[in-house]
């Protein structure tokens, strides 16, 4: 008798750390996850590989009138093209079809991309193009230089945004905002409480420039309280000692005006973890939500092949957990809390990950839905630079309702049989059946 209560508690205790599916534990929902049949929403039809970063990092959003948008990188994936026209596709169909739009005949569609306001408007982040330079500028601008990050380009010289002179490029974030109910956009200059903001001069393909003042283009997230949070990471700068890291760190802002301005609320340094890990990058990308009990959960990446971790605040985002590893992989991850209680995650390279919890603090997670398998394995070992070519797997997630949603992301179909193919943008629709 005593053995089989042992082992009727420890059935109960694996039931609550994998499942969220028990009904006995009033902190866990319990529910099913189906995932639907892919739909290529547009192809390069090309049997050759094309550079990193054309027709790559999607987005996806939902007009008021029900139409569903998704966006691509068209570009290659270097800071002289940020900013560039991007590649658009339309379904009216709920995502079962899509077909070509042209952005020029709806621009208010960019901002549409983004979150929706507690007024019923929208706003997303809008992305600048460099702004042009002479030699003499940039020479005087290079003197300014506060932290020299490696080889890469546009990394090396570091400024601070507030001691660019005036005229060259803004000094706070700009954003897109629809106005008359989605129809009408117009860009806004985003006060932002951001005094260690870095940016970037270099010498490129295309002349001197300087890299207007970004967070890292995450999309804005609004909170139960209807207030507006941007994450967003940079270099990690300590103001105290002048000195400039090669890690990323995360910061978080909040704003009560509808992105008008932000204020500072925190930062997750990356200090505490192993340098020795491959292609570390520090703690970037974060995708935020707002969890069932009153928390907030941050997914983060850390590098190219490197593990996602996921940290949680309980005081309003002031203070956060110590990160601990979410999966093997992760870059830009997403993350989308339901109001029936489930959230749901996407994230990916190698392959492609979906992975959802019925918990209401979001600490124990379901194991991982593998989507699309990792070319050469798990081993980081194994990995090489050249598994870019297969894919970027940046995913994208848009809520079609309350336990529905769609995630896009990048793919190669490989037809030929080698390294290369045929570049696609996917979605795919998940859906949240919870148990009765």
């Amino acid at each position: 008798m005593k053995k089989k209560m042992v082992l009727l508690m420890a059935v109960i205790a694996l039931a609550v750390v994998f499942g969220g599916c028990t009904k006995k534990n009033k902190d866990n929902v319990g529910f099913t996850m189906k995932i639907g049949d892919e739909k290529i929403v547009t192809s390069t039809q090309k049997l050759k590989p094309t550079p990193w970063g054309v027709v790559e990092f999607p987005e996806i959003g939902m007009h008021p009138d029900g139409r569903i948008f998704v966006s691509w990188h068209m570009a290659e994936d270097i800071m002289e093209d940020y900013g560039t026209d991007r590649g658009w596709a339309v379904s009216k169909d709920g995502g079962e079809t899509w077909e070509p739009f042209d952005i020029e005949e709806e621009p208010a569609v960019k901002a549409i991309m983004g979150e929706k306001l507690p007024n019923g408007e929208y706003i997303h982040y809008y992305m600048s193009t460099n702004a042009e330079i002479d030699e003499a500028t940039y020479n005087q601008l290079s003197a300014m230089t506060i932290g020299n990050i490696g080889e890469i380009i546009g990394e090396n010289n570091k400024i601070l945004v507030k001691d660019v002179p005036d005229g060259i490029i803004p000094k706070y974030p700009r954003y897109l905002v629809t106005k008359n109910q989605g129809k009408e956009l117009e860009i806004i200059e985003s006060k932002m409480d951001f005094p260690d903001m870095l940016t970037s001069v270099f010498s490129g393909r295309y002349g001197y420039m300087v890299v207007p003042p970004h967070t890292g283009a995450i999309r804005p997230t609004v909170a139960p309280d209807g207030t507006l949070w941007q994450a967003g990471y940079q270099r990690n700068y300590d103001a105290k000692t002048g000195t400039i890291s090669n890690l990323f760190a995360c910061y978080f802002f909040k704003s009560e005006d509808n992105g008008k301005s932000f204020e500072f609320v925190s930062k997750i340094d990356s200090d505490m973890l192993d340098p020795n890990i491959y292609r570390l990058e520090g703690f970037c990308e974060p995708a935020l939500t707002f969890m069932p009990d009153g928390s907030m959960v941050v997914l983060m990446r850390t590098g190219s092949f490197s593990e996602s971790y996921i940290a949680r605040s309980t005081d309003g985002g002031k203070t956060w957990s110590k990160p601990v590893v979410f999966d093997y992989c992760g870059v830009e991850p997403q993350i989308h809390t339901f109001k029936n209680g489930v959230t749901v995650a996407s994230y990916g390279r190698p392959g492609l990950y979906i992975r959802a919890t019925g918990d209401k603090s979001g600490l124990k997670w379901e194991d991982p839905v593998e989507i699309i398998p990792p070319a050469t394995g798990k081993d980081y070992a194994e990995l090489e630079i050249n598994q870019n070519d297969t894919s970027c797997f940046n995913t994208d997630m848009l809520p079609l309702n309350d336990h529905e949603c769609l995630v896009v992301y990048s793919h190669v179909i490989d037809k030929d049989g080698e390294r290369g193919g045929v570049k696609t943008i996917k979605v795919r629709k998940i859906t949240i059946e919870l148990d009765k």
